[in-house]
């Protein structure tokens, strides 16, 4: 209950870094990524796997964002050869100590968080160490449960679910990782596992659950368990926004037919598809690393139902080719009906809705209905495409319930910016994230365009932090004064460099009309 209002967690994780600038913490980064959040439909986060700096929970106090804490992703069992186990032991009562103490006056903290996908989870030192950390994190701060996100692979761990039950017995919230089988759910399974949420409910009613994380594409199989059980308290996908590392783990690949490829389990339980490189951030995020919004984002949004129809568009497959992608990824989808090579060729397009029957129009003129399938959220047609104006209609017994529309753009005129804002602090920790967008001549942005590199001129008191597009494959320097957009977007920093008075940016690329910005700086 938060404010006497019954509230499910429509929540992402996230890593600590801020794409272009790095791992760096500025105040105002961490500020920005909790406002893309909310704007992006989420309601709660997930730190993961460690502290987060006190200006990224500033930013939840203030913009009322919940916020779920993660202390370790390892214990005294490694994951990899050099990461915490080696100081575990003697670290973890200093580490959580300081952790607690420093953050457990942010009103947006809703929960303490004790480990991730511990190893040891299933035997008894996993118990025992959980009981060490949860009672330490009780007598801190008794005011707030104790969660862990407990993964549960059967052949790695060797184990059943009977042997996670003392482990369980600790926590106050249980939180499962990918626990609710979807769609595209390839994790191990064997019959304990089944309908664990309603057997855990029967035994231990005054417990509650979440699942701490899950799959993009089983956001709707998470969300329908949240809704039906009140003692589901919702969950966390994997993840809010893309991060560098884990390179690869959520991007698509184009393959031949003829390969038959199956994903399989690794020892750190991570899916990944073969040969990603030059690929460099995991891509597994509802936002790119600059903060726009991706497919799975739009299909997420209408899984809880803030939005009611949400039009998308598959980038064609080449003859003889076929999509794969992980559990973590999701289709090759844009908004977009911007498709210059593509005129009298089938296009594949999947409508997102809660509404029951989904009405294709082009042009004007209805081409495709379908009845969505029961247990689903989706409605695929394949249709030819022409250049203009492609519009889903949402019908509940015959009555329009919404509308999404993709308009096919001009050719590409000029670069637009759009700074986040127009007046910084002369402070070297402040920064302005300014959006560079291709355009055409009625200043619609134009999506088809990847590769068009912009060049930017900056004058005044500040410097260039970084550049950036979402493009996971684009292994550019961030620290440069030009950048290729992607998806016909871009995004530049500037950092104030302590001194007062205006921030003038001119962007400029071949064949395109200049734009110019300004920002004060007092």
């Amino acid at each position: 209950m938060l404010n006497g209002k019954v509230t499910k967690l429509k929540g992402g994780c996230i890593h600590h870094d801020n794409g272009p600038l790095g791992a760096a913490a500025f105040d105002r980064a961490e500020e920005r990524k909790i406002e893309l959040s909310k704007n992006a439909g989420f309601n709660a986060i997930r730190l993961s796997h460690n502290a987060m700096s006190p200006a990224l929970l500033d930013a939840c106090d203030r913009l009322g964002m919940l916020v779920v804490t993660d202390s370790f992703d390892a214990w005294n069992r490694q994951k990899n050869p050099q990461d915490y186990h080696l100081y575990f032991k003697e670290w973890w009562r200093k580490d959580l100590d300081a952790l607690i103490l420093r953050d457990r006056n942010h009103p947006s903290i809703i929960m303490w968080g004790i480990g991730n996908e511990i190893y040891e989870a299933a035997d008894t030192s996993g118990y025992r160490v959980a009981k060490q950390l949860a009672d330490e994190a009780r007598r801190l701060d008794p005011t707030r449960p104790v969660t862990e996100a407990i993964a549960f692979y059967p052949s790695f761990m060797k184990a059943t679910w009977k042997d996670f039950e003392p482990h369980l017995a600790v926590l106050d919230v249980d939180g499962y990782n990918y626990y609710v089988a979807g769609k595209h759910d390839m994790l191990e399974r064997d019959s304990s596992y089944e309908h664990r949420y309603e057997i855990e409910h029967t035994l231990h009613p005054n417990k509650t659950y979440m699942a701490t994380e899950y799959f993009p594409t089983a956001a709707l199989e998470n969300w329908e368990k949240t809704e039906q059980y009140p003692y589901v308290l919702g969950g966390f996908t994997w993840a809010a926004m893309d991060y560098i590392g884990e390179a690869g783990s959520g991007a698509s690949q184009l393959i031949p037919d003829s390969i038959k490829f199956k994903m399989n389990l690794g020892g750190l339980g991570r899916f990944f598809t073969p040969n990603s490189w030059p690929v460099y951030t995991a891509y597994s995020g509802n936002l790119d690393l600059i903060g726009n919004r991706k497919a799975a984002s739009y299909y997420q949004n209408v899984v809880w139902g803030n939005s009611s129809i949400e039009l998308l568009v598959h980038r064609p497959i080449p003859t003889g080719m076929k999509e794969i992608y992980s559990p973590w990824g999701f289709p090759d989808e844009l908004k977009s009906w911007t498709w210059p090579d593509q005129a009298g060729k089938k296009m594949l397009v999947d409508v997102y809705t809660r509404s029951r029957q989904v009405k294709l129009e082009l042009n004007g003129k209805v081409i495709a209905e379908q009845t969505v399938p029961v247990g689903s959220i989706t409605a695929s047609f394949e249709i030819e495409y022409q250049p203009g104006t492609l519009t889903a209609i949402g019908y509940d017994n015959g009555k329009e319930e919404g509308v999404s529309e993709l308009i096919t753009t001009g050719q590409p005129s000029g670069i637009r910016l759009s700074p986040d804002r127009k007046t910084i602090k002369a402070d070297k920790g402040d920064l302005v994230f300014v959006d560079v967008e291709i355009v055409d001549q009625k200043g619609n942005v134009v999506p088809s365009v990847d590769n068009k590199e912009v060049t930017y001129e900056l004058s005044g008191a500040a410097t260039i932090a970084g550049v950036g597009n979402g493009n996971p494959a684009d292994l550019s320097s961030f620290q440069q004064n030009h950048k290729k957009v992607f998806h016909g977007k871009g995004l530049v920093i500037l950092r104030s460099n302590d001194q007062k008075g205006a921030i003038t940016l001119k962007a400029s690329a071949i064949g395109l009309k200049d734009d110019v910005v300004q920002i004060n700086v007092k």
